[in-house]
């Protein structure tokens, strides 16, 4: 895969099978498992083709699915996906939820999160 225009780079020191690319992309989410649950902000701390690290104000359990979609400034949807919660913490930015795609991402969908 080309590196994208907005020169995102793997984060160093990768041993997932996919490199994570660090970005400052924003991202909505809910909770598939709470029918009426609304879609609250979120930060994105990296993407891959496999999974996301997400930055939210409150904690999810461990195998919780998420509905995330990926937000331009302005608010328009770039991609929306399906995400299983892989780990969780909480740092000075929120907690921070490591989830791992349903359907892995197509190098082209990637490329355009990244640009």
């Amino acid at each position: 895969m080309t590196r994208p225009d907005n020169d995102a780079r793997p984060i160093a020191h990768e041993r997932r099978t996919a490199p994570r690319y660090a970005c400052a992309l924003k991202a909505t989410y809910r909770s598939t498992a709470e029918a009426a649950a609304e879609a609250c902000p979120a930060s994105v701390r990296d993407v891959s083709q496999k999974g996301v690290g997400l930055v939210t104000g409150r904690a999810f359990a461990l195998g919780s699915l998420l509905a995330v979609e990926f937000v331009r400034p302005g608010g328009s949807v770039v991609r929306a996906v399906d995400a299983q919660v892989v780990y969780a913490h909480l740092d000075q930015r929120g907690w921070v939820h490591g989830c791992q795609f349903s359907h892995p991402l197509a190098e082209d969908d990637l490329a355009e999160l990244l640009r």
